[in-house]
């Protein structure tokens, strides 16, 4: 799991204390270029913060690699280096720009599903009554599930009895056929003994 060193704490905090505070101070003045440093430098920490999630078997055995991070996340908060910039400009917005379809097909799809009629509903009802309106509609929606899923099990256990019975008469009924040729069978060998 993650390394408890001090470089991994200094890591974090760096990573998300100091460009936090930016960003809320940035949001308050009237001009756009900090904000564009700040939000490329969130677009690539959630891109590393994925890739870590991922990798974080193979990348705690680098040696170093919390140190080296730190000395990255530094020059890409640094207002001097304004590395986060240079890493969006020289390589996640031609990657972006090269894959924008697929990237479209991916999250056209979601960003349909965010703008959809229940999610506003949902969000209307939020902002009108308060947070605890959000837990009634998910404990509502979470028993509407269960019973979802209790029916599908139900549903499931019926067919497959249903199929067990099936191949039980089936069984039967060849065994009663079987039954009935040994018999007949029989029967005429005693007739052509007599």
């Amino acid at each position: 799991m993650w390394s408890l060193s001090i470089s991994y704490y200094l890591c974090l905090l760096t990573q998300l204390v100091y460009p936090t505070y930016a960003s809320l101070k940035a949001i308050q003045t009237a001009s756009t270029a900090d904000d564009t440093q700040w939000l490329t430098y969130w677009v690539i920490y959630a891109l590393s913060t994925t890739f870590e999630a991922v990798a974080v078997v193979v990348l705690e055995w680098i040696p170093l690699y919390y140190e080296i991070k730190l000395l990255v996340v530094i020059w890409m908060i640094a207002p001097g280096t304004q590395g986060a910039r240079k890493l969006y400009e020289d390589y996640i917005l031609p990657l972006f720009k090269k894959h924008d379809k697929f990237f479209e097909r991916i999250f056209g799809k979601a960003d349909a599903a965010l703008n959809s009629a229940i999610v506003n509903n949902i969000a209307v009802l939020v902002d009108k009554h308060g947070p605890v309106i959000a837990e009634q509609v998910l404990k509502q929606a979470q028993e509407q599930a269960l019973k979802a899923v209790k029916l599908a099990q139900a549903q499931a256990q019926a067919q497959a009895q249903a199929q067990a019975q099936a191949q039980a008469q089936a069984q039967a009924q060849a065994q009663a056929q079987a039954q009935a040729q040994a018999q007949s069978t029989t029967e005429q060998n005693k007739d052509k003994v007599r």
